[in-house]
This record gives structure tokens, sequence and C-alpha cells, in this order.
């Protein structure tokens, strides 16, 4: 046998990959050609070869103070982000990416401070990074990641009592100044001022998306890519983070923990991700898991209402050992979806409250507590869907808890989609309204001195309600339930995950993975034996050929 490589960053041509197989006597038996679209050819094609250049450029080190508390893990994370200029960290939730990086962040922090001290400004100058010159740029996919890494990256430095005020993290898009043309405005010829530029949640990166993003690095920045390499890849075409991670050249800049903080070695949670990551998953394990570890649960829905097509009642669902009787008493699938509303009857009472005091928004102080107030009772728990139809999808269960809502509290049914308590989810950028796609809101009623009351939609960390005449349909979805893929980026105490037989086609090992570990406390899985099954046992499979732009001759 004969493998032929071609040297994928010199060669410009489509037809990029060839393996040539010839019998004893040298006759050609079989050929395979890799085609692309040139694309998204041309895309990994800038990619890879983006990649390696940044690879090559010098970088002087930062001098960093390593704090006892880090692992060797970590350890080693922050010794290969301050030591080259391109780098990945990855690792499951809670174990520790954003503190990691926060070291770096500190030694930059100092770095500056020193710089400062030398040109006679005071040691004691505070340092405020500024992504209009050299500093810090922290960026995600979506605003809600964005604003998470924000969180944590500022919660890690508080903690080390370094007075860093970090500026606001953005989404990529809107750091690369993406405009409606789809174009960047910084790109090689126009490169971002940033040293340091901090992705997070990297496995939601497509690949054109990562090609502008290396593409707009100047030359002796460091870019470093935070995310899990298990989750879901991006909705766009590609699997960066996933292909990066497997790819030798990059293997001595690729660091991953895996010890986890958030989840202990007892953790249900933490233990059932894992079996989840097994390749295969020991099913029996993950049944054991969820019939008896107390932050699990499982409960099986009614399958009869299914198409009414025998072939979709499968013989796990209807094990000999239930008898139809058993079958026929289980909970119907709308005394299920009461049972997992009855979750949100907190957060409805303190909305109810709201009704007799509606918020005062002379007072911007108060608008801001009863805001947080509201989005962390609101955050204890949510719905996440496989996908958005069927009846266990996002818009039927975001129906139904309208409904339930708007009896509960005694709301007049009408035709507009809006009422006091709706929770709503930002579905793509608006920059006019400074709103970003995965933004979570609440609608409130809002009481003013002469203008009587009005309602207005409430974001996080934002004191200005938006009217809700300037949100429509197609910015705006309710938000009880959302789909795995918006979670993306979001922590949640305790989760419901629900799908059936009829989202087989949309279910993998890496979806079920991705909303297990938005839990903090507690997972509720309502499914059909059958369909999680197939979800934990059916890995996602990307056809990319960003590896194959790394090989050379050999």
């Amino acid at each position: 046998n004969s493998l032929s490589k071609k040297n994928l960053i010199s060669k410009q041509s489509p037809i990029i990959y060839q393996n040539n197989i010839y019998q004893n006597n040298h006759s050609e038996r079989n050929t395979e050609v890799t085609f692309w679209l040139h694309r998204t050819w041309q895309a990994e094609f800038n990619l890879a070869k983006t990649i390696q250049n940044i690879l090559n450029q010098p970088i002087k080190p930062l001098d960093i103070n390593i704090p006892d508390n880090l692992n060797a893990q970590q350890v080693q994370a922050v010794k290969v982000a301050n030591e080259n200029a391109f780098s990945i960290i990855t690792g499951g939730p809670g174990t520790g990416k954003t503190y990691t990086v926060a070291q770096l962040v500190i030694a930059l922090q100092q770095a500056q401070a020193d710089s400062d001290a030398q040109q006679a400004l005071g040691e004691s100058a505070t340092i405020r990074f500024s992504t209009d010159s050299a500093g810090l740029a922290l960026s995600a996919p979506t605003g809600k990641a964005a604003q998470r890494m924000q969180e944590s990256l500022q919660a890690a430095l508080d903690s080390a009592q370094v007075e860093v005020q970090l500026q606001e993290a953005k989404t990529i898009h809107r750091l690369l100044g993406i405009g409606r043309d789809g174009r960047p405005r910084y790109h090689a010829g126009n490169p971002l001022g940033e040293d340091i530029i901090i992705v997070d949640e990297a496995s939601m990166l497509g690949v054109e998306l990562a090609n502008y993003l290396v593409s707009a690095i100047k030359p002796g920045a460091r870019l470093i890519l935070l995310g899990d390499a298990n989750q879901l890849a991006a909705v766009d075409a590609g699997a960066v983070l996933a292909d990066l991670c497997r790819i030798d050249v990059l293997q001595p800049i690729h660091a991953q923990l895996t010890e986890s903080r958030r989840f202990h070695a007892d953790s249900g949670i933490g233990k059932l991700a894992a079996e989840i990551n097994k390749s295969p998953a020991d099913m029996q394990q993950v049944w054991q898991l969820l019939n008896y570890d107390e932050a699990l649960q499982f409960q099986s829905v009614n399958i009869q209402g299914i198409n009414a097509d025998a072939s979709d009642i499968y013989a796990e669902d209807l094990d000999t050992s239930v008898s139809n009787a058993q079958l026929e008493n289980s909970l119907s699938n709308k005394k299920i979806l009461s049972k997992i509303t009855q979750n949100y009857t907190q957060y409805l009472n303190k909305i109810n409250l709201l009704i007799k005091n509606p918020i005062a928004k002379s007072v911007p102080e108060t608008v801001s507590l009863t805001i947080s107030d509201l989005m962390s009772e609101f955050n204890r728990f949510r719905i996440l869907t496989a996908g958005h139809n069927g009846e266990w999808g996002d818009h039927n269960i975001n129906d139904y808890l309208t409904r339930w809502h708007m009896t509960q509290l005694k709301l007049p049914l009408g035709k507009s989609p809006w009422f006091h308590g709706r929770p709503v989810m930002v579905l793509q950028n608006n920059y006019e309204l400074g709103l970003f796609n995965g933004d979570i809101g609440i609608c409130l009623q809002t009481q003013q001195k002469g203008e009587g009351s009005r309602l207005e939609v409430f974001f996080e960390n934002k004191t200005q309600g938006i009217a809700v005449n300037l949100l429509n349909d197609e910015l705006i979805a309710t938000a009880y339930a959302m789909t795995i893929h918006k979670s993306q980026g979001s922590e949640f105490d305790h989760i419901a995950i629900t799908f059936d037989n009829s989202n087989s086609r949309l279910l993998s090992k890496e979806l079920i993975y991705t909303a297990v570990t938005r839990a903090k406390q507690k997972v509720s899985i309502y499914s059909t034996k059958r369909a999680l099954q197939k979800a934990v046992q059916t890995p996602t499979q990307r056809y990319t050929g960003l590896a194959l732009q790394f090989q050379q001759k050999g």
C-alpha cells in the first residue's frame, strides 16, 4: 500500500488528499479523493496556516507567581499558555479553566503596573484593561457565555485580592466588529490591539468564525482557547475545538484539566457525565446512577401517543416485566409536565408580589436589586429540550407554561405575547438595543409617575428596561424551556432534560453530556429508555478536513 500526502499548507487546491492503493503487480486498485466545498476548504486552509504562523511567533513569558492552590494540571496549563502564542485549555465544568487563566491576567496586570512605574506614573496606579489599547480581551461565541466568563474571571481575581476591573467581555462578532455584511473590521491587515485574547466556550466555534478570529491576532499577542471538547460542536460548519485537540502537532500547546472542583468524587452528576463520555458508554452503569443517586432522576414518559405507530414503540420501553395495566396507570405526559412546572412556583410567587408593588423606575438601586433577585430565582431551574418541535420540544413546553403562568396569576388572555413575568431569551444580536444572542430577560409591569403602568423587559446587569414594542418574535422567545444548544455557557441549580423517540435524529452523546453538565445540584431526565440509550450510545460524527490541513510531507 502506498499513502500519498500533499503539503496542504503550500498547495491551494480543493482536491487535497489522495490515497492510492496498489496491488503486488503495481497496478492501481483504488483511489480515494477528498473534496471540499471551496468556501469550507478556504476557511480550513486559512485557519491551519494562520495557527501555524501564530505558533512560530516569539513570545516573552510573563513573570507569574503560581499560587499554592493550583493542582499539577493547572500549573502545566499556566505554563503552556504563558510560553506559547497560541494555546488550548480544555476541561469539564468546575475544572478551573477560568481560574487558571486568571494567573496570566494577574501577571499581565503586574507587567503593566511595572511599566507604568518605570514611566514615573506611580506603582500604585490602578490598572484598567481597555479594549481600545494593549491589554486583555475577553470573548465568547454568545453574549450569555461572554457574561458568565467575565463574572467567573472577575471572581477569581477578587478571590486573589487583585484589584483589576475588567472591561466588558464581548461576543466574538462584536470583538471583531463583524457587521451586517458579515465582514470583520479587525483582520490580518488591521489586527486587534490586545496582548492577550481569551475565548471561552470554544466548542461553539465554527470554522469560518474561528478563521476570522485567528486572522485578527497581532504578532506577539497570545490567543487562548478555553472549552470542553466533549460538548456539542458549533451550529455552523466544523468542529474546531475537537479537531484541534486531536491534531498531533498541537499536543504540546494543549493542556487538559480533569480534576473537577464542582463535582466531588461522589457527585452523581459528575459520575453520570463521565459515564456518558466513555466510549462505549456502559448503559448498565448509567441506569444504576439514575436509579439510585439522589442528585439524579429518570422519569419514563408515555409513548402511547407518539404517531400511533407501533414502529415507534420499542421493546426496551415495553419491558416484559411491565404489564399493560401498569403502563396505562403510569403518569400521563400532561401530569409529568404539570409536575415539572412546579419547579417555577417560587419564581411565580416573586412575580406575583410585583403585581401588587410594581417596580419604581425612579429608584435605580431598587430596580437593580429586584432584577438580580428575580434572575437568581429564575436561574435555579431550567427545562432543556433536544429540539424545538414535538410534545417535548421547547415550543410546546413554553406554550404550556405560558398558560399555567397566566392562569395562576389570573392575567387576562389576549393576542399579545407579552405579560407580566414572561421570561425571554434573545435569539440574535441587536447592537442598537445592546442585546446579544443568549441574553435572558424578564418582562415586568412598571410604574412611572405621570405615565401609569407599562410592560418593559429587564435584562441581567441592566437597570434600564426596554419597552416591549421594540422587541419582536424574531428577536425574542419565551424561555421557561430552551434547547440544549442554547443552554451552552449557562449554569442552573436544577435542570430537567426532555426528549423522546421523535427526537431520534437530534440525539447524541455530546447533546446529553452538554445538558447534564449545565446542572450544579440536580438532573432530572424525562424521556423514554430507548431514546436515552440511543443518545448516550451515539457519538456525533462531523466530517471535517482541518486535521488534513496540518499534515506535511512524510
